[in-house]
């Protein structure tokens, strides 16, 4: 900190430069007043320092001071801790590290360390108690002492996935591309977890199947991914091999898992006799996937997959020997080994992975749900349920949580979350305590929480009252074209004139208008771009945004219009004014009635008037169209059949819309439920429309019988009419069916996990 400025110079000079006997002023004032003055800047109580030495000394005290974190101990919390805040704090775990005894390895000489050149030595003892030296090599090195270098493939695999909590088993495979058995010379499989390690980067070694290799010969390599869990096939890509005159041929890739891109094709230029045809996903080119039991370019060549695991996937052979991918729960080359995780390894629903399928240290992970964390999901992570009040919905909600400290700059971590229509409150589980939260939304900062103290649940609510003004819209032009660090008084300036100020942004800076009225400001990490760097995820050209470039925690879709869904891959449109679309949004999960929307409690009151009207209504009507004397013509009959079928809608519609109440409640089995939502899907929802339209056409029916009555006048004859009315409600129904079949047969259910719903 430069702290003494000279009177006709516009620079500043530090305390050091002061009084050290070199003219650094131009006029050298900053030595003027030392002749006669004695600098004595130590802290003792006999020494009573005079008016220059206060000022000095203090420049002094300046340089050295520290500058202090960013706090908010100077601001009030909000939301106000006995209105909406958990009483208790969040116990952060403490990891217990133990220090084992582990043995020391003393070698005896060590030149014996570069014996095997990177191999391991093994010491053998045959039956004349003589002893010698074996050589095991690594993968890259051959020969007795391994002194040569194989020829191979060196593989480097970027991974990333959509999908977080799947597990993926990678399959890289050096195939003969000239060779119309389309042989396996060499394979490699490795796991990947996308949850313990995002972005994972995976090296593999494949070898040349002759000593030297056949540089005649057209190889390439083909990396097939299946999903462990299902046993689901996620993909292939395929990358030639150039150069092969080099000893060793490197491939660093990257590979981007989607479990949502189409992989079949009809582009093959040959017949795939007993397999599919597939696009490799990284270039058009198209190749036979074979099925099990079946190899070779055209899957023509049978082969024996009897040694693999009855619940595993034989995708090839190399060398006589089948190449099984083993579900989740077995391992080995077989898939004949059980993978066993200890009883309640990972608590609350955490989901066990062995030691084998990961790269950590220990004989499992656990995959943990978003509510909960830690090595065995044993810690619940923290509730933030953020209410939007006077704000217009947004399509997403970008959430900045900072963690505070006296001893580093604030920590940030970014959440973003999709909101559905009509949605009002946000849920947020995060795992670090933090202490404040700034929500943006529609463009504009809102400060939604500010807590001196971390707590493990808050509810709180953002409305204009919160919202943290742009600085462009709070300074004039002069102010704004000043470079940044210059601003700052007139920050201070300002949180001292406007006291209704609570907090403002500018284009790098957040900063809190104190109790004191002054600027407290911190520098916030936001990104500029929040696209996705896969373009596949989204469908139906909707906007795809992440929260983190690289290792992203959410992954959202924000869809155009009438599209709905995850990925928006639903089409609104077509599927009418359901009740499912009305009121599906409004319903919330696991709440009764009494606790649900205003909306949901209104509805429910009024369907159960409609009913009850309606149900009466309908008795009354049978009771009097079922009289012979109103049957005399057709439009007795037909207004009997309609009496049925108004009847038949009002109990329709009320056990929809307590089928679609139950569908969100979890009072009932899983299997229950699902047994419930097929029933409102393809019964229910089916019939309601058919006995709607019947409805229709039978008072469609009516009408064109009085216009004929009127019409024919003397010669309608009303025997003949009721002969055709007793046929068309008859035949009607039938007719009705069968238009209603094609509708039935392309019902599917599908779950919104997204949208819960």
């Amino acid at each position: 900190i430069m702290s003494f400025r000279c009177s006709y110079w516009d620079e500043c000079i530090g305390y050091f430069q002061l009084c050290d006997g070199h003219n650094d002023c131009p006029d050298g004032e900053d030595e003027n007043f030392c002749s006669s003055l004695t600098i004595n800047c130590e802290k003792r109580s006999s020494h009573n320092y005079s008016a220059a030495e206060e000022i000095l000394c203090g420049l002094n005290e300046g340089e050295n001071r520290e500058s202090p974190f960013f706090s908010v101990h100077s601001s009030n919390n909000y939301p106000r801790l006995t209105d909406s805040v958990a009483s208790h704090t969040i116990q952060s775990p403490v990891g217990l590290h133990t220090i084992e005894n582990i043995n020391e390895i003393k070698v005896e000489n060590s030149s014996q360390s570069w014996y095997c050149n990177r191999g391991l030595i093994v010491r053998t003892w045959n039956e004349n108690n003589s002893n010698g030296k074996v050589c095991i090599c690594p993968p890259s090195y051959y020969g007795n002492l391994c002194q040569y270098q194989n020829q191979r493939i060196s593989m480097t695999l970027r991974l990333t996935a959509d999908d977080r909590l799947a597990t993926y088993a990678i399959v890289s495979m050096l195939i003969d591309d000239d060779d119309e058995r389309q042989e396996i010379h060499a394979y490699e499989e490795s796991v990947y977890i996308p949850k313990e390690s995002c972005s994972a980067k995976m090296n593999q070694y494949l070898l040349f199947p002759t000593r030297p290799k056949n540089v005649s010969k057209k190889y390439g390599v083909r990396t097939d991914i299946f999903e462990k869990n299902k046993l689901s096939y996620a993909g292939s890509w395929y990358f030639p091999i150039d150069f092969l005159f080099l000893p060793v041929n490197r491939l660093a890739v990257s590979i981007q898992i989607s479990r949502h891109l189409s992989h079949t094709s009809s582009n093959c230029a040959s017949d795939c006799q007993h397999g599919s045809c597939i696009k490799y996903s990284n270039r058009d080119k198209h190749f036979c996937r074979c099925f099990p039991g079946w190899s070779g370019v055209h899957c023509n060549i049978s082969m024996n997959c009897e040694l693999c695991f009855s619940g595993s996937i034989c995708i090839g052979s190399s060398k006589n020997r089948s190449i099984c991918i083993c579900p989740v729960y077995k391992f080995g080359p077989r898939c004949i080994i059980d993978s066993l995780c200890p009883i309640d390894a990972c608590q609350n629903n955490g989901r066990c992975v062995p030691s084998h399928m990961s790269a950590s240290a220990k004989d499992y992970i656990c995959i943990c749900s978003d509510q909960f964390y830690g090595s065995k999901c044993q810690f619940s992570k923290s509730k933030v349920d953020v209410s939007l009040t006077d704000i217009k919905i947004p399509s997403y909600l970008i959430a900045y949580f900072l963690t505070l400290s006296n001893q580093s700059n604030p920590s940030n971590a970014i959440v973003i979350r999709k909101l559905t229509l009509f949605q009002q409150t946000v849920t947020f589980n995060i795992t670090e305590p933090f202490h404040m939260m700034i929500a943006q939304a529609n463009y504009k900062y809102y400060l939604a929480i500010l807590q001196h103290s971390p707590k493990t649940f808050i509810s709180t609510s953002i409305s204009p009252a919160q919202e943290c003004i742009l600085s462009d819209l709070l300074f004039n032009s002069t102010i704004l074209k000043m470079p940044q660090y210059t601003r700052f008084g007139a920050y201070y300036e300002l949180c001292g004139k406007r006291h209704d100020l609570s907090c403002f942004v500018d284009e790098s800076f957040f900063c809190l208008c104190t109790n004191d009225h002054h600027a407290n400001c911190l520098k916030l990490i936001r990104y500029s771009n929040f696209q996705c760097s896969s373009k596949t995820y989204c469908e139906n050209e909707a906007q795809c945004l992440q929260d983190h470039q690289v290792c992203p925690s959410t992954r959202i879709c924000v869809c155009p219009k009438c599209f709905f869904g995850n990925r928006c891959q639903f089409y609104a449109k077509g599927l009418g004014s359901t009740l499912d679309e009305i009121l599906g949004y409004e319903f919330k999960n696991k709440i009764p009635i009494s606790r649900q929307p205003m909306t949901v409690q209104v509805s429910a009151i009024v369907t159960m008037i409609i009913f009850i009207i309606g149900t009466i209504n309908g008795i009354l009507s049978i009771m009097t169209f079922s009289r012979k004397n109103t049957q005399k013509v057709g439009c007795g009959l037909y207004l009997f059949a309609s009496s049925i079928t108004s009847l038949s809608t009002m109990i329709l519609f009320t056990l929809k819309f307590w089928f679609l109440f139950l569908s969100h409640q979890d009072v009932l089995s899983e299997r229950n439920q699902k047994l419930i939502i097929n029933v409102n899907c393809m019964l229910i929802e089916t019939l309601l429309k058919m006995v709607s339209h019947l409805d229709n056409w039978f008072n469609a029916c009516v009408a064109i019988e009085r216009t004929l009555s009127v019409y024919q006048r003397a010669n309608f004859a009303r025997s003949e009419m009721k002969r055709v009315a007793k046929r068309v409600i008859i035949v009607l129904p039938i007719f009705m069916g069968c238009l209603f079949i094609p509708q039935l047969l392309n019902l599917h259910v599908f779950e919104d996990k997204t949208e819960e719903r």
